[in-house]
């Protein structure tokens, strides 16, 4: 069976979690579920991913509409956001 896989949303310019978002990848693996932070801005496949969680995605602004789409992509794909 496959684990579950979610991306905490971050942004390339600042791809890692900070020091308390890093306490829910352990507390997502307890119960089953692989959390990883992932750059929205990244180019990757975004369907191994059941759900996105927005975290820091703190570039978001510079580019609001090309965010809102790759957001409203990703929902039409069926990934949970």
């Amino acid at each position: 069976m496959t684990k579950e896989k979610i991306a905490l949303l971050t942004y390339k310019a600042e791809p890692l979690l900070t020091d308390s978002e890093q306490l829910l990848v352990p507390a997502f693996t307890e119960i089953g579920i692989e959390a990883t932070a992932t750059p929205w801005d990244d180019d990757l496949d975004w369907t191994q991913f059941s759900t996105i969680i927005v975290r820091a995605c703190w570039n978001y602004h510079l580019n609001k509409d090309k965010f809102i789409n790759w957001l409203e992509d990703r929902a039409v794909s069926g990934i949970k956001i």
